[in-house]
Order: structure tokens, then sequence, then C-alpha cells
């Protein structure tokens, strides 16, 4: 289950040092492309930053706006967005009459239609709340089954799950992400311990044990951040499940 969301006070600096190195890691722009596309689309919200709790977004139509909630313990319901020469741009209310709409800086696309909009901290609050990151969302980049992780603290960490354990653990720098398959070593639940460790000037220590759930039909986002106060990385762990089939209504 997902922590508790931090709050606007509790910034992360560990986690913006790193943010640049992570961009490179995970997000494969479309060179050269000046067209428009229409993306699927769905946002998660790591935290609140100045009570912006929504955005606007280009709509299917060409002029039309639409506001779009930003949640921080689910994703969004997907929908649809415009974008034009490889980027998206997110809209906040401007008090403006004539420019009702200001925009937040441009974000660069993957190549692909199917897209998670990340909103983190930004390391500039004067020129946005936010720091958004789109991440591949169709099931080719991030399959049902999977695991992504993404290490957003300034810690190098160990992170043991299933049979991905002991020297087969998933070892991440700060800034680097991994995506691993599948985990198979499971209990009759279905479930799978997951240990995390980070590294000090004594070796390892564990920062977080738990157990997560292995299922065919879900994939699972895991974000290493660096919590303020103490210094020490924590997890956000986001379960997400395929749309159930519900059949066409028809009783036949």
């Amino acid at each position: 289950m997902p922590l508790v969301p931090m709050t606007q006070r509790q910034q992360l600096p560990g986690m913006l040092r790193t943010f640049a190195f992570l961009i490179a890691a995970l997000v494969l722009p479309v060179a050269g492309q000046s067209e428009e596309r229409l993306l699927n689309v769905r946002t998660l919200c790591f935290s609140y930053i100045d009570d912006v709790k929504s955005v606007f977004v280009p709509g299917e139509r060409k002029g039309e706006m639409l506001e779009q909630e930003l949640y921080t313990a689910v994703y969004s319901l997907p929908f649809q967005m415009r974008a034009t020469g490889g980027k998206g741009v997110f809209f906040l209310p401007n008090d403006d009459p004539e420019k009702p709409y200001k925009a937040l800086p441009a974000v660069e696309l993957p190549a692909t239609s199917e897209i998670l909009f990340l909103f983190l901290p930004s390391p500039d609050k004067a020129k946005s709340p936010y720091r958004i990151v789109a991440l591949p969302d169709d099931t080719r980049s991030f399959p049902y089954g999977s695991v992504r992780l993404m290490n957003l603290s300034n810690h190098n960490v160990r992170i043991h799950m299933g049979e991905h354990s002991g020297g087969k653990a998933v070892n991440l720098t700060p800034g680097k992400s991994r995506l691993v398959d599948s985990v198979r070593k499971v209990d009759g639940l279905n479930r799978y311990p997951v240990l995390s460790e980070y590294e000090t000037d004594k070796g390892f220590a564990r920062f977080h044990n738990t157990a997560w759930r292995s299922i065919k039909d879900k994939r699972d986002l895991a974000i290493i951040y660096t919590e303020p106060k103490s210094g020490h990385p924590r997890i956000k762990h986001y379960e997400d499940a395929a749309p159930a089939d519900l059949g066409s209504g028809d009783p036949g």
C-alpha cells in the first residue's frame, strides 16, 4: 500500500539532485517530431505542492482546455490530451483574463501514445510547483506482472525481492531505475518479501521491510526517495491492476 503522502513542507533535496539522471534513463524523446499527437494519459502526483491539486490540459478538440485532478495515492483515470512538437504541456489557471491559463514547462515525450505523467516537487517553485516527467505507460514498455523501481534518493540502495535477493538483489545508484520483469518466488497468497537497504559508511543498512503481491494482471511502481527530516530513504509503492473485463452486459 502507498505510504501517507508527504506534506508541502517536506521537500526532497536528494530526489531533485538525482532527477535529471532519471529522466535521461527513462524518457526517449521522439526526435524531430513536429506534428500534433493525441495521447492516452494518466497522472500520479508524488505530493501536493502549494495546494495545487489539479491542472488543465489541451483536449481532443483544438482550443479545448480540460481540468484534470491530481491524486497522490492512486493513478488518475485515463484521459486524452493533445501534444505538439514531441512535448506535452500542462496549465494552471491565470488571473489575467486575456491569458486565462499559465503554461508549465513543456515535458519531453517518450515514443508511445500511452503515457504516465509523474508530478514531482519542483526545484524552482517560482517557475513551477511541479517537475513533470513522462513515463511510457503501455504494457509493452511496462508489462503487467512487472515491477518498476525508481531511485530518486541520494543513496545507493539495494532491493531484495523474491528470487531477486542476496547476490541477485536489485542495486540502484541515485537517479537510476530498473524494470523487474516478474517475481515468481511467492507464498500461497502470491506474496513475496521485500527487503530494502541503503549504503552507509559502515555498509548497507535496512530501511524498509514488507511484502508485496505478485499477480499477472498487476504491475507495481516503487519510488525510493529521501525523507528530509531523517535523511534516510523511504519507499512509496503503487499498485496498478489491469482493467476488469465486465463483458458486454448482454445476458444472452
